[in-house]
């Protein structure tokens, strides 16, 4: 959706157009949720006039909507209309190949005893019979198995699960802010023998009153991903070859780029009258953080050095040409000064 701002911009534009909608509308629905879904109980000629009242509330502005008098998908849900009571239900799409993480990857086992844990907890939550929650997580049992998940395993966490509430389920439960201290490795199931070690000797250091409140919880084993057999084979770069030049600007090559045609490709640049000698990099009019420096006829961009301070650069106070003329020489100064070293 663009820039990082774009979808916090979206929901407040959205936010404010449909409480004026709401209210300027003849007949309001018995239950709505920002624009995405909603109960009707006028009958379908309403429905149909309050979503011509909507895409005419706003000039570019327009919605679809789909319905229907049984049961309409939502998310990862199936919304049921039985009588005068709403049941859910867990939807996934036909083009679902339900490829889950293989029992055989190379990952902590804690991961994949979480897959299986996690995924019955949200059939619990998601469906709202019994006859349907077990339906669903005996098809998941199915799936876990076709990608070699034993079925001791499967069992554990199907029984684990049958006796948890799912009125609890339902229930918002706020984060619990953990101050432990992280212990990150590179995985390896190797480790097995030396982590066990750790676990249990944490009470060791908690028994030291120099680093006793450091030490009052157990640490936090967390897990990097090891390089993989695409990370091993597969570049996203391509190593410049032999031919490939290691300075020098170059065009960006884009067709409405009106600056490529004034980049100059010299590996060295003498600037005059005071004979400084520069190296540019290798940048491109799409470069960050460079200067543009006009020599008669061309531009060369030269990178700006990490450390480099344009206030402290600028000695005395002057205006228009000769502050511009000042601060560059200076800059100029640095630079040479800084390739030098």
């Amino acid at each position: 959706m663009g820039t990082k701002m774009a979808p916090s911009f979206a929901n407040l534009f959205m936010a404010s157009l449909e409480q004026p909608l709401l209210e300027a509308s003849p007949k309001k629905p018995a239950f709505y949720v920002r624009y995405i879904f909603l109960i009707w109980s006028h009958g379908l000629q309403e429905l149909l006039k309050f979503k011509d009242f909507v895409n005419s509330f706003h000039s570019t502005i327009k919605f679809t909507m789909e319905y229907s008098q049984s049961h309409l998908p939502f998310l990862d849900t199936v919304v049921h209309l039985t009588g005068s009571c709403i049941e859910t239900s867990l939807f996934t799409k036909p083009t679902d190949s339900h490829c889950y993480l293989q029992f055989e990857s190379f990952h902590p086992p804690h991961i994949k005893h979480s897959i299986i844990f996690s995924q019955f907890l949200r059939i619990k939550r998601i469906c709202s019979t019994e006859v349907d929650q077990s339906r669903h997580m005996i098809k998941f049992a199915g799936h876990l198995f076709n990608n070699g998940y034993p079925f001791k395993l499967i069992d554990k966490y199907f029984k684990k699960v049958q006796p948890i509430d799912r009125d609890r389920l339902l229930l918002y439960h706020s984060t619990i802010k953990n101050k432990r201290i992280p212990l990150t490795i590179t995985f390896n199931p190797k480790l097995s023998p030396l982590l066990n070690r750790i676990k249990t000797s944490w009470r060791n250091l908690s028994l030291d009153p120099s680093i006793r409140d450091v030490f009052n919880e157990p640490q936090v084993i967390a897990f990097r991903q090891p390089r993989s057999l695409r990370s091993l084979l597969v570049h996203t770069r391509l190593n410049p070859s032999p031919d490939t030049p290691t300075g020098g600007n170059s065009p960006c090559g884009s067709k409405r780029c009106q600056v490529c045609d004034h980049m100059m490709s010299e590996r060295t640049v003498h600037v005059q009258p005071k004979g400084i000698q520069l190296s540019p990099g290798p940048y491109s009019c799409n470069s960050s953080n460079v200067i543009y420096l006009l020599v008669p006829r061309s531009l060369v961009l030269v990178k700006l050095p990490p450390n480099l301070d344009l206030d402290s650069i600028i000695t005395k106070p002057a205006f228009a040409t000769k502050a511009l003329g000042s601060l560059l020489q200076n800059i100029l100064t640095h630079l040479t000064t800084a390739s030098a070293t």
